[in-house]
């Protein structure tokens, strides 16, 4: 079994980029793993029943997937980068685009280094109302991760967390911890560093 670290890169409108990732163990090789991963984030983007396009605006769209082989310390060694094209299909404009959608990554264990999270890009304004989700975007998101959890789970390989550094209780670094939920957070969460690129302009 190898160790991945699988990420889905893309941009909002003016090239202004945005990511997110798993860790991943599976006996697949990197090559056929990085065409396993694209093709995952195509059908959960573009499903006619699931798909979350219909959640972003169109100046928002996937550029590119990857995935890279870790060795033991969780380091890149080799990766894998796939083209993509998939925009957004809604009509509106987007929420700010440091706003964004989170999933929580979760494991039977309850101590705070056996979860994890990531942050989806910001949606098109109309899906948040009152400052959460409306109740078809979060049931849109759910089945879309539950794709996720059942296309990496085919085989048998696992989404992990890991913790980089000795725990308090002496636990050494790098352990892993398998991912059994990805839960859908419906209040927006605050990813600064997405719009720390844009300047201001003072008029």
């Amino acid at each position: 079994m190898t160790d991945f670290k699988a990420e889905v890169h893309g941009e909002y409108a003016g090239a202004h980029p945005w990511s997110f990732g798993m860790h991943i163990t599976s006996a697949q090789s990197e090559s056929t793993f990085a065409a396993t991963w694209a093709n995952m984030w195509n059908n959960v983007w573009t499903n006619a029943t699931y798909g979350i396009e219909t959640l972003y605006p169109t100046t928002t769209q996937i550029t590119s997937t990857s995935v890279a082989t870790l060795n033991a310390t969780m380091k890149e060694v080799t990766k894998t980068v796939t083209g993509a094209v998939l925009p957004g299909t809604a009509t509106g404009d987007s929420l700010p685009y440091l706003n964004s959608t989170l999933i929580s990554l979760r494991s039977n264990g309850i101590q705070r280094h056996q979860r994890g999270r990531i942050y989806l890009p910001a949606m098109e304004e109309t899906f948040v109302n009152i400052d959460v989700l409306i109740p078809a975007a979060v049931s849109r998101l759910v089945s879309a991760m539950s794709n996720v959890l059942l296309t990496i789970g085919a085989d048998g390989s696992t989404i992990f967390v890991t913790n980089r550094l000795s725990l308090k209780d002496l636990t050494p670094p790098f352990q892993k911890t398998v991912i059994t939920r990805l839960l859908v957070s419906d209040k927006p969460a605050r990813q600064s560093r997405r719009a720390r690129k844009i300047p201001a302009v003072y008029s």
